[in-house]
């Protein structure tokens, strides 16, 4: 299966969203990560990152992290870019 990260962002955006109603807000908050991380990947890929042709994932091991921790990853990718303005 190829990595979709717009895909993969808005399932567990709305999977999160049931959670939440049925507040089971640790399990919530878990896949609420996961959409973040998946929407920066997204927007890092639209802002120059390399993906495999293959697997969708990133070619940079670097690009390979957690939404905790990616952050400087995105800036170095958004930076100079208009859109990411």
């Amino acid at each position: 299966m190829k990595a979709d990260f717009l895909d993969a962002h808005q399932r567990h955006w709305d999977d999160a969203e049931h959670l939440l109603q049925a507040q089971r807000w640790a399990n919530a908050d878990h896949l609420y990560g996961f959409a973040a991380e998946c929407g920066l990947k997204q927007l890092m890929q639209r802002f120059g990152m390399s993906v495999d042709e293959t697997t969708g994932s990133p070619v940079d091991r670097k690009d390979w992290r957690h939404a905790d921790t990616i952050w400087a990853r995105f800036e170095s990718y958004r930076s100079g870019k208009a859109e990411g303005a």
